[in-house]
């Protein structure tokens, strides 16, 4: 494998600058850690630790399935327990790990590689010039901790130990969907590049469109990732709302072994962390005082209506009432005027003898 090839787009326009930025932006995908080139490493002391660590996951993995068949209380028991001797060496060697490589990023993996991840997106580990590609795993070896990878824009196929092999997170379906702006590998160079996706396919292969050189490509969603702003955007809106207390990460301790430049490194980056801690504190405060003002003026708004505010009445206050004290002729009072003047002359002679009982 020439490391150094590019390979150029479809439309023949490969922008060798670009290429070569997308490879260092790949490179400190990992940004925030206190790194050291991977060269300075002693692998030769390292690897054997790194490896330790798998196989006390692997062998972990391999508890839990039986724990979960396992009906004998006793035996469940000694497993459980045998569990909790395990997890405990696990995070003994992570320290140990740290604290002989000086840092607390893993530099290799330290996860346990399953059949099930076949045909998942990788990083690996190129020896030959100390860099990491990506690749699809096309074959794993449980027991041993092999793995095959198919390096993305190469034609080479390589069998590492799975210490070599960085497994990439699976993108969310849900938010990947058509009309979505995200990046994608580009099958030719495996190199990721702005696209938006256009249609999802029955099988559910994803059809993208790369925004700078409009070609299209049919592509498993593990090729797929959010966009670098999308995550910048993502690492802005962190906040300290849900914190009462300022702990300094883990990756910012400092260590033994740290020398003086990098302690120094470390006190900046606690000293600029607590103060937007403090200053999101400063936030919540002053937004929980005016909730409750705002709540306050609401609460008496609504008592001040209650007590003073009628209904207002529907109905005149002139308007007479329905009994036979009720007026007639007055105006507002609901009543009409009489109809003398329409009733004839035989009809008020009908009702002559009324008047002759007074």
């Amino acid at each position: 494998m020439d490391p150094t090839k590019k390979i150029k787009k479809n439309d023949g326009t490969g922008d060798t600058v670009e290429k070569e930025q997308q490879e260092v932006n790949d490179e400190v995908e990992d940004k925030g850690q206190e790194k050291q080139p991977i060269e300075q490493i002693d692998r030769e002391v390292m690897i054997p630790e790194y490896q330790k660590l798998i196989e006390y996951k692997n062998n972990l993995v391999k508890l839990d399935t039986l724990i979960q068949i396992e009906s004998n209380e006793e035996q469940l028991e000694e497993l459980r327990s045998l569990k909790a001797d395990l997890e405990n060496a696990i995070s003994v060697q992570e320290q140990e790990i740290k604290t002989k490589q000086n840092n607390e990023y893993f530099f290799f993996n330290t996860e346990a590689i399953q059949t099930e991840h076949v045909n998942r997106l990788c990083k690996v580990f190129y020896e030959k010039d100390l860099k990491w590609y990506h690749g699809i795993i096309t074959y794993v070896d449980n027991d041993e901790q092999k793995v095959i990878v198919q390096i993305i824009g190469y034609s080479d196929i390589v069998t590492v130990n799975s210490v070599y092999t960085k497994l990439k997170p699976k993108p969310d379906p849900e938010l990947f969907q058509p009309g979505f702006a995200c990046e994608a590998i580009y099958p030719d160079d495996g190199k990721y590049y702005p696209c938006i996706i256009e249609k999802i396919t029955e099988d559910g292969r994803y059809v993208i469109k790369f925004k700078k050189y409009n070609n299209k490509e049919e592509l498993s969603i593990y090729l797929l990732r959010e966009s670098r702003k999308t995550q910048q955007d993502h690492r802005k809106k962190r906040t300290f709302d849900d914190l009462t207390e300022f702990k300094v990460p883990d990756n910012l301790k400092i260590l033994p072994n740290d020398n003086e430049q990098v302690r120094q490194t470390k006190k900046k980056k606690v000293k600029a962390l607590k103060q937007q801690f403090k200053q999101a504190q400063i936030e919540k405060h002053q937004s929980e005082k005016q909730n409750k003002w705002n709540d306050f003026k609401n609460n008496a708004s609504s008592k001040k209506a209650g007590h003073f505010q009628s209904k207002k009445s529907q109905q005149s206050i002139f308007q007479s009432p329905e009994t036979i004290e009720g007026k007639v002729g007055v105006t507002g009072s609901g009543k009409g005027m009489t109809n003398f003047s329409v009733r004839n002359y035989q009809a008020m002679q009908d009702n002559s003898h009324l008047s002759r009982l007074f």
